[in-house]
């Protein structure tokens, strides 16, 4: 298990461009995911190193899932989304992290998991005013 030492989100910035930064909470880091298949999927980092939800107790469960509930609406609203998936899978990166991907009828694997697809780099612009959208709606 990896130690905050060795933990690539436990400094979101050193994994994450800084031009995909959305917002901090208590909680979490709030990031526009770097693949943009499904337009507006973003991820929420929790504070502290954890790997599993249940690591956290208290106010600092409820900090993050606070965070991710924000992220869920705001991203819902921007994306214009009729279904979300979540994904804490931590197979990757251990550290407690989930994706909030939008989902709609019009989009290519709609009745199908989000994975396997190909990915799609974010579109500077379009992430620049998705992010902008983001933060308004969190706000």
């Amino acid at each position: 298990m990896p130690t905050p030492a060795d933990c690539p989100f436990c400094d979101p910035r050193a994994r994450w461009r800084e031009d995909l930064y959305i917002a901090e909470t208590p909680g979490a880091w709030l990031y526009l995911c770097d693949d943009q298949a499904f337009p507006g999927w973003s991820v929420a980092i929790a504070k502290r190193h954890a790997t599993d939800l249940f690591d956290l107790e208290g106010v600092e469960r409820a900090q993050f899932l606070d965070a991710c509930a924000s992220l869920r609406r705001a991203v819902r609203a921007v994306a214009g989304a009729t279904h979300m998936n979540y994904a804490s899978l931590g197979n990757v990166v251990r550290h407690l992290h989930v994706h909030c991907i939008p989902r709609r009828p019009d989009d290519p694997h709609w009745g199908a998991a989000p994975w396997p697809h190909d990915a799609v780099a974010p579109d500077p612009d379009r992430a620049r005013a998705t992010i902008a959208r983001l933060r308004d709606a969190l706000a």
